[in-house]
């Protein structure tokens, strides 16, 4: 016979989860200080909480909420989005948030822009905007079909652009950017095809080509005639004040800057510094605090940054810095021998770096072989290796600043 008293079963309450505590607490405040402190917060941050209940949700739906964010941003470090190089059916977005303090959060975040759509190529990102091609066959040809998303507001958030004529064995690259005089948002397409001309003795084969524009809210694709020059199916390498820019080749080995601007639609001629040729083995082209950056590598593994201070002005270009050859352990790993070849990653660094961005602390961003992300801080000459988890093996990094505002909102109001 048991004597033992008989044990009440009592159900233990539930702890409710740390961000319901949070929602909670954040619905006990004004809502304008809410709005205030939730326009703070990293874009990442404020995608993952509005998941966390229906207070959240509506929260962050919050119709303030939108222009408190975009006003805090544009005094902050870029972020980061990479593209994996992997075939467009694998291949997938990344997205590194700033972390406010001069630098980047730890952890990257994959995700695909338009959810339902397998394979894709990012063509460009502009105020907050990515315009995504997808990749169909016409008559045995590749083309493409452009979307332009916001993928941190809602899934269905796009813009399927309209087609434009499909030629047969054509070849295309794109651009999307903005105007800032214009206030447009547009997209540039430079196709090029072949034409058989037959004669009456043989069959001569002609190489054509086609610039048209699309101004972002319309239907129509305006042409603009052949393309005067041979961009090498090479995609636009950065927009400064509302123009696409290129490095073209035109004689022996040698380049100029080549630009399509916006507004007026015309293909311009950008001068060089003179030394741009003499000195330097190669060059690409890129964008720092808004001004044209044409950054230089010499064959002993320096690289030197020239910004040009007034746009279009020559006599305003400046050799701003001067960056010495930098080798992540990884960078050039041998994996027969199991080394790394230092001589030979020292002398043709240069090449393999891209000049991403200027932080607010004055350190620039650097992308290395498409393999790590490198800071180099002027002021003291040092290099800091930019440890991020979660980035694919190899990548090719844009800077970015995101938006709350949607698709439609951001085209309308033409930010």
């Amino acid at each position: 016979m048991d004597l033992s008293p008989k044990k009440r079963i009592q159900k233990k309450k539930a702890t409710p989860p740390a961000e319901d505590l949070v929602v909670k607490g954040m619905d006990l405040l004004p809502s304008e200080v809410t709005i205030d402190i939730l326009s703070r917060l990293p874009i990442t941050s404020l995608t993952l909480f509005k998941f966390t209940s229906s207070s959240g949700s509506a929260l962050v739906a919050d119709q303030r909420l939108p222009a408190l964010f975009l006003n805090r941003i544009i005094d902050t470090d870029p972020c980061l989005i990479m593209i994996n190089p992997d075939s467009s059916a694998s291949r997938q977005l990344y997205f590194v948030d700033s972390d406010g303090r001069g630098g980047y959060i730890n952890t990257a975040r994959k995700f695909n822009p338009l959810k339902t759509v397998c394979g894709f190529d990012l063509v460009g990102c502009c105020h907050g905007l990515l315009c995504i091609s997808i990749p169909k066959y016409y008559h045995s040809t590749q083309v493409h079909v452009l979307q332009i998303c916001n993928p941190f507001v809602t899934i269905s958030n796009s813009l399927e652009l309209p087609d434009p004529n499909r030629l047969v064995n054509q070849r295309e690259i794109f651009g999307f950017g903005f105007h800032p005089r214009s206030r447009e948002f547009k997209v540039i397409r430079i196709v090029f095809y072949e034409l058989i001309m037959t004669g009456r003795r043989e069959r001569v084969t002609v190489h054509k080509s086609e610039v048209q524009v699309l101004t972002v809210g319309t239907t129509e694709w305006r042409k603009k005639g052949a393309s005067p020059y041979n961009f090498e199916l090479k995609a636009p390498e950065a927009l400064v004040e509302g123009s696409f820019h290129w490095a073209v080749p035109y004689f022996n080995y040698h380049h100029r800057v080549i630009s399509f601007e916006l507004a007026e639609e015309v293909f311009k001629e950008i001068p060089l510094p003179d030394c741009i040729e003499e000195y330097y083995s190669g060059y690409h082209l890129s964008e720092l605090n808004r001004c044209l950056t044409v950054a230089g590598f010499c064959q002993g593994g320096r690289l030197d940054i020239w910004v040009m201070k007034e746009y279009n002005v020559k006599e305003s270009w400046e050799k701003e810095y001067c960056i010495n050859h930098y080798v992540p352990l990884f960078f050039f790993f041998d994996g027969q021998n199991g080394m790394v070849n230092e001589d030979f990653a020292s002398n043709w660094m240069g090449r393999f770096v891209r000049v991403l961005s200027v932080l607010k602390n004055g350190e620039i961003v650097l992308e290395c072989n498409k393999r790590a992300l490198v800071s180099y801080d002027p002021k003291i000459d040092r290099f800091k290796a930019l440890k991020i988890n979660r980035l694919p093996q190899q990548f090719q990094a844009f800077a970015f600043k995101p938006t709350l505002f949607s698709v439609k909102e951001t085209i309308e109001m033409k930010v």
